[in-house]
C-alpha cells in the first residue's frame, strides 16, 4: 500500500473526515455514478492533507502540491469549468502562459480546494473515474493517487514533491495516458 493511499484511508476512516458533509448528499441520489448536475462535490482538499502528519519541515502549501497537478493539468487541457473560462479567465491565461507556478495558481483561484466546479463536464466525469468521487480519494492501482505515489517514490513523502513545471510535465504524461485509457473504455 502506498504512503499516500494510507495516509489517505487512515484520515477517511477518522472521525475528521469532511467527506460526507462537503459532498451534501447521499448516494442514492446520484446520477452518472457521480452527481446531480445541480449538486457541489469536494474531490479534496489541502487542508485534509496538512493536519496530523504532515511533515512539519514543509509550508502547508505543500499539502495541494498533488492537487494543484491535477487541476492545473486540466484546467489547460479543455476540462476547465466556467469558474476558470469566465470569472478567472485571466488566471488562467497566467498559467497557461507559465508566469504562475501550479501550485500558486491554485491556492489562489482555488483557495486549495478542487470541487466540481473547477471542470467542465468531461473533466467531471474523468475525475470521478480517475480522481475521486461522492466515495472519496480513488487509491487504488490505476487511479491519480496511485500514478502520482508511484511516480514520485524517491520522494521523502509525497508532500516533498517540487510544485515545479518539471513536476507538472511528469504528472501531464500520466494523466494523459490515463485520460487515453478512459475515453477508449478500458
Amino acid at each position: 500500500m502506498s504512503r499516500l493511499r494510507r495516509r489517505v484511508e487512515r484520515y477517511h476512516n477518522s472521525s475528521e473526515s469532511p467527506r460526507t458533509p462537503n459532498c451534501g448528499h447521499s448516494p442514492t441520489a446520484l446520477s452518472y455514478g457521480g452527481w446531480q448536475k445541480d449538486q457541489s462535490l469536494k474531490y479534496d482538499d489541502a487542508s485534509w492533507h496538512y493536519g496530523g502528519d504532515f511533515p512539519p519541515s514543509l509550508p502547508e502549501s505543500a499539502g495541494a502540491t498533488h492537487i494543484a497537478m491535477f487541476v492545473s493539468w486540466a484546467v489547460l487541457n479543455g476540462m476547465a469549468g466556467d469558474l476558470h473560462t469566465s470569472d478567472f479567465s485571466e488566471d488562467r491565461e497566467k498559467l497557461s502562459k507559465q508566469e504562475i507556478a501550479p501550485g500558486e495558481w491554485f491556492l489562489s483561484v482555488c483557495d486549495g480546494k478542487f470541487t466540481n466546479e473547477d471542470l467542465n463536464s468531461d473533466g467531471q466525469q474523468f475525475a470521478a473515474a480517475y480522481y475521486a468521487n461522492e466515495n472519496g480519494l480513488h487509491t487504488a492501482s490505476g487511479s491519480y493517487l496511485a500514478d502520482y505515489d508511484h511516480a514520485f517514490s524517491a520522494s521523502e513523502t509525497l508532500y516533498h514533491v517540487p510544485v515545479t513545471w518539471e513536476t507538472h510535465a511528469i504528472v501531464s504524461r500520466f494523466i494523459e495516458a490515463r485520460l487515453a485509457i478512459w475515453r477508449n473504455g478500458s
